[in-house]
């Protein structure tokens, strides 16, 4: 006990830093800034998603919508060219599964109509 008494006394300083630290680590962030970062963050994995995808053989245009409910991912829909061919449903569908951790079946991949979006 006299050991343990000494050590707190020597080192008093570093414990209560260490405490601090702690404490401020345990903290949860701003509810302001963790309102808008869902959105922002939302948009480049969408923009990330379509460039990977789109270099992908047989997908051509590509067009990805991320499904947000309070930060928390639950679906996504892909619209590409080459949605009619069955292996390129498959590829892209296998590749949002990866990129985001979604379930197969949350994924929709959808043929791109022949004009624009």
């Amino acid at each position: 006990m006299d050991k343990l008494t000494e050590f707190l006394k020597k080192n008093k300083a570093v414990l209560l830093v260490l405490a601090v630290g702690i404490a401020l680590m345990l903290l949860p962030t701003a509810a302001k800034s963790a309102k808008t970062e869902p959105a922002q963050t939302g948009r480049s994995e969408e923009a990330r998603i379509e460039a990977i995808l789109s270099s992908c053989e047989g997908v051509g245009r590509v067009k990805v919508m991320l499904g947000e409910r309070d930060g928390v991912l639950y679906g996504c829909a892909v619209v590409c060219d080459g949605a009619s061919s069955a292996s390129v449903r498959l590829t892209v569908t296998e590749a949002v599964s990866r990129l985001t951790g979604l379930k197969l079946d949350r994924i929709s991949v959808i043929n791109m109509k022949g004009g624009e979006l």
